[in-house]
């Protein structure tokens, strides 16, 4: 069941319900607007932590620098526009705002909302008795893990699995054109300045340890 999908393409949604078995709900982006509809009608009320403690809830994360330089360029210039007007007028004015920094701006300012998130995942999946946090870095360069934590709760089909595989491959040349750019991990270390990079670090000190990422 895909709440988002619905609320974005303005689909009727007049009651979001959780059923105990037979759906999987997704995507939860827990970086969402506190004040848009969807975070209030969907987001909070899922990220309560006496909500997830007896769900099958997956985390999926990614390194924070990357998700900074993605959210730049798409939320900047390449994410498409929902057909309801008030989603829409709020992607056009974060889009203008957006473009009119450069990207280590950006990602100075939009870190410590990042670090949150991430903080929030920790949280829920601390309180999940059948959690699981999977990296997108493990689902590029370590697929054997990455499908068996992916499976640990959900019975897949050996061909929706091949299928996650391959829709999620780096691109060969990175297109700054496409909402989906290049997917290879570590493209902050090219894209950011390198004293950016070193205030990121900082920033995300504890998420990176805590994850295992490289600092």
């Amino acid at each position: 069941m895909d709440y988002e999908d619905r609320f974005y393409n303005g689909d009727p949604v007049e009651c979001v319900t959780f059923e105990a078995k037979g759906f999987v709900y997704g995507p939860l982006r827990v970086s969402y607007p506190p004040h848009s509809m969807f975070y209030i009608r969907f987001v909070e009320p899922a990220s309560r932590t006496d909500f997830v403690r007896d769900k099958i809830a997956i985390f999926f994360i990614r390194d924070p620098r990357d998700i900074l330089v993605s959210s730049y360029y798409s939320f900047g210039y390449t994410h498409g526009f929902s057909p309801v007007r008030q989603i829409e007028e709020q992607q056009r004015q974060a889009q203008g705002l957006i473009q009119r920094k450069t990207i280590d701006a950006y990602a100075l300012e939009a870190a410590d909302a990042t670090l949150n998130y991430l903080r929030t995942i920790d949280r829920l999946a601390q309180a999940c008795n059948r959690g699981i946090v999977l990296k997108y870095e493990d689902m590029i360069y370590d697929w054997e893990k990455f499908s068996s934590g992916l499976t640990r709760y959900l019975d897949l089909d050996p061909i929706v699995l091949h299928q996650i595989y391959e829709r999620s491959r780096p691109l060969e040349r990175e297109d700054l054109t496409s909402h989906r750019h290049s997917g290879r991990p570590g493209a902050y270390r090219n894209k950011l300045l390198p004293a950016t990079v070193e205030a990121l670090k900082v920033i995300f000190a504890p998420v990176l340890r805590h994850f295992h990422y490289e600092p």
